[in-house]
């Protein structure tokens, strides 16, 4: 969580990544799909929130960022079916 509060993205990843290997939580799965976004590796970002969606479906922060990926990769129908 070092790396993710300071929004090291980078050095987050891979600490994220291996918290995930042992346990998929939704909380994981968020905080690794903005340090995909934030690295510029969107399209598992999305993937990613995609997941995380699925195991929290009433969390209305996860669907927000869910409909905000969407958005910026240009899928507006399915984002505006997120939120």
């Amino acid at each position: 969580m070092h790396f993710v509060r300071r929004e090291m993205w980078a050095e987050a990843t891979p600490h994220l990544e291996r918290s995930l290997a042992s346990n998929e939580d939704a909380l994981t799965l968020f905080y690794l799909s903005q340090a995909y976004f934030q690295t510029q590796n969107k399209g598992q970002a999305l993937e990613t929130i995609e997941r995380c969606a699925k195991l929290a479906p009433d969390n209305p922060t996860m669907l927000l960022k869910l409909g905000e990926y969407r958005a910026q990769m240009g899928k507006h129908s399915p984002a505006l079916e997120a939120l």
